[in-house]
């Protein structure tokens, strides 16, 4: 099992979709967003209060995520005979021990902090207007990082990105 952490808006997300697109018969996903605790739930997770002072999930905390359910789709995608790798991406798939636990590789994904708010202010926009910045330099930078810092899996091969090349780019 491959983990991918980092901080919002790193570019953990595209990475792992690279992976996969890359080596789809080999790589399969699972998205730690996809086991938040439902807001609707209010006796689990970990609480917090809104700008408006309404009480929500806290977005901001591995307690907010059903470690169980991560867990069982984990060992459920690792024992299926599909695929040769699973890779798990998210803020704290590291944070669970239930996860972190079996992660045989973990890459850590940095990008500078200028780099992920413009990513994720690209993101949040609905404007067609936009032309000072680029999510894909996340990605870019990420991938470097992490093809330059850690051995990939077998089966996987490099990836490669261009920084300047997606830099350039518009959102």
């Amino acid at each position: 099992m491959l983990a991918i952490v980092g901080g919002t808006a790193s570019g953990k997300s595209t990475l792992a979709q690279a992976l996969a697109l890359h080596r789809p018969t080999a790589v399969t996903l699972i998205h730690l967003d996809d086991f938040y605790i439902p807001v609707h739930e209010p006796h689990r997770g970990v609480r917090t209060l809104s700008a408006t002072g309404a009480e929500t999930l806290d977005w901001n905390d591995p307690g907010s995520i059903d470690e169980d359910a991560a867990a069982a789709a984990l060992e459920a995608a690792a024992t299926s005979g599909q695929h040769r790798i699973v890779v798990v991406e998210g803020l704290f798939a590291l944070a669970l021990p239930k996860i972190a636990t079996q992660a045989t590789w973990r890459i850590y994904v940095h990008a500078p902090d200028d780099i992920r708010l413009a990513a994720s202010s690209c993101a949040r926009s609905r404007s067609s207007t936009r032309t000072h910045c680029s999510p894909c330099a996340t990605t870019c930078s990420a991938a470097e990082t992490a093809t330059r810092n850690t051995s990939p899996p077998p089966g996987i091969g490099p990836i490669s990105y261009s920084t300047e090349r997606c830099r350039q780019r518009t959102c």
